[in-house]
């Protein structure tokens, strides 16, 4: 019997962004550009609120990019590079990072920081078929071609 939790290994014939909590701002080969807002205040907090759990870019969310240009392959998160590799061979398919905290270096710790995922389905020329964000266990945003 198999298991009903497990991860689809057939990608659906359905296409589009599926995301309640990220916005796919721009899109090119080999690149992905992701805003993510918190899901229990939506992409703008009222007035005297505090701090989201994405940190204090919460107005305009947490910006997330994916780059494999030219062999070189980074994730950015709110301009801060987490993750790099140069992939000369293959291109990583799967990408695993921390996503830092907006707090000031005296106040952060190890504990304020999130974990992120990335996973990537390559089809024919190296075009993206499928890329979906995870933040800690939860996936943000799923684009399917």
């Amino acid at each position: 019997m198999p298991n009903p939790y497990s991860a689809a290994t057939n990608i659906p014939s359905e296409q589009g962004i599926f995301a309640e909590s990220a916005d796919l701002l721009r899109s090119a080969f080999l690149y992905r550009m992701i805003r993510v807002h918190d899901p229990n205040q939506g992409s703008s907090p009222a007035a005297g609120e505090t701090e989201s759990e994405f940190g204090n870019a919460s107005r305009n969310g947490t910006l997330i990019t994916y780059s494999g240009w030219w062999f070189w392959q980074r994730v950015v998160v709110d301009n801060r590079r987490v993750w790099s590799k140069v992939s000369w061979v293959a291109l990583n398919r799967e990408i695993t990072f921390r996503i830092p905290s907006t707090e000031s270096s005296a106040q952060r710790s190890a504990a304020d920081e999130r974990s992120g995922r990335i996973e990537i389905d390559f089809g024919p020329g190296l075009r993206i078929r499928r890329f979906r964000v995870w933040v800690d266990a939860e996936i943000i945003f799923d684009e399917i071609k």
